[in-house]
């Protein structure tokens, strides 16, 4: 819990896994250095929901504002690379 005399910043946590199991699992980074894992349904920090979790991404809802959270994918962008002339 955040006490009134420290605000959340504008971006409190960076989605840094996918666990592919029975359940997917987003595992984010929150900015205090803790490393949480949730499931689609639950509620991040800032009361943004996970509405559902991709293989790279994870699509976040509160209220009438969505927003999506993409991780790095390192063979997708060697892909673009060498179609680069």
């Amino acid at each position: 819990t955040e006490s009134a005399s420290q605000p959340l910043p504008e971006n409190p946590y960076t989605l840094i896994g996918v666990l592919r199991g029975k359940e997917k699992k987003a595992v984010f980074r929150e900015y205090t250095g803790a490393v949480i894992t949730l499931s689609a349904g639950r509620k991040m920090i800032d009361g943004f929901e996970i509405v559902s979790i991709g293989d790279i991404s994870v699509k976040l809802k509160r209220r009438n504002e969505k927003k999506e959270l993409r991780m790095f994918d390192v063979h997708k962008r060697q892909q673009e690379i060498k179609k680069k002339p």
